[in-house]
């Protein structure tokens, strides 16, 4: 992951610090237990998802774009999670954001998305990935900037439709410990 990215560059980048305003606030703009803000955006493969379709269910979901490599790396942990959950009908899913580190070495061939239709092509590639769904956020960022504009961010979601966990650099053992809570009967 370190040789994909320079940390330096990210840490020095004045461009990061106007795009991150939010992060030590991301704690305050959550509240647990309160209804997680609905959203509807379209799937990769087709057809759309609304959240609060999945109440009667937990529901699970992270950010993620092909160009952010701690993203990539749960991308494949979260199918382990599938898997364990799907008998509880656990919904779990993956948000496309945008392109993190576009033209960086390790990811020469993307460029920042300027149009939904771009984003949908890099969603559509990761959907060849992974089993799970892959819902397109459009390129206004509006249901990332709604659950706050930080750094790979992961939500659960009970069956109530409650927010009950968040975190920015999401961790599957962090959603595999909530969605072990959650479904104890």
């Amino acid at each position: 992951m370190w040789e994909k990215i320079s940390l330096l560059r990210m840490i020095a980048d004045p461009r990061h610090w106007v795009e991150y305003p939010w992060f030590f606030r991301f704690h305050r703009w959550h509240k647990i237990g309160q209804p997680a803000p609905d959203f509807e955006l379209p799937l990769a493969t087709g057809g759309k998802l609304k959240l609060s379709d999945l109440r009667g269910r937990p529901a699970a979901f992270m950010f993620v774009a092909l160009t952010c490599p701690p993203a990539m790396i749960q991308v494949k942990r979260w199918a382990a999670l599938q898997q364990k959950f799907i008998e509880n009908e656990t919904t779990l899913f993956f948000i496309y954001s945008r392109e993190r580190h576009p033209g960086e070495p390790g990811y020469r061939e993307y460029r920042h998305t300027r149009t939904d239709e771009e984003k949908m092509a890099n969603a559509r590639n990761l959907s060849t990935q992974t089993r799970l769904p892959v819902l397109v956020d459009g390129v206004d960022e509006k249901v990332l900037r709604l659950y706050g504009k930080v750094p790979n961010p992961a939500f659960v979601v009970d069956a109530e439709g409650r927010l009950v966990f968040y975190s920015t650099w999401a961790d599957s053992s962090k959603i595999e410990t909530v969605l072990d809570a959650l479904t104890l009967r």
